[in-house]
């Protein structure tokens, strides 16, 4: 439950904080109006570390496999280059640097979450079927 209050007031700031760099009531770089976004990730991604520690040092099965929580940690890595990619084009601190290169590591976040939801489902369905048959 705090986990959500917090996530819902890093939400909140972030969203306020853009307002404002948009309506140019704020002249600031897009680094300050990306720290709420910023601190959220870290705290997830220092979350699911100690989750993939105690999954190693129990070592035990757990409710969540080991691969699916290291994928969930290269996904808040992923986000987090995303993030300071979109801060270095946004400030234009890159000289020629272009979105596209920006959007690189959110392509790969989404098609790799495309890859991950299809072996669920695949999952899900031959499970089904094994147990529909019995």
């Amino acid at each position: 439950m705090a986990f959500i209050i917090f996530a819902w007031f890093c939400s909140f700031a972030f969203l306020i904080m853009i307002s404002m760099k948009l309506d140019e009531r704020m002249q600031v770089s897009w680094f300050v109006v990306l720290v709420p976004l910023f601190v959220l990730s870290l705290v997830q991604l220092l979350y699911t570390t100690f989750k993939i520690i105690l999954h190693i040092r129990r070592n035990r099965g757990m409710e969540i496999p080991l691969p699916r929580k290291w994928w969930s940690f290269a996904q808040y890595v992923l986000v987090a280059i995303f993030e300071i990619l979109i801060c270095l084009y946004l400030d234009n601190r890159v000289p020629g640097m272009k979105l596209s290169m920006a959007l690189i590591p959110m392509w790969v976040f989404l098609i790799g979450n495309l890859i991950d939801m299809f072996r669920f489902q695949l999952m899900v369905v031959k499970f089904g079927r094994r147990r529909g048959s019995m």
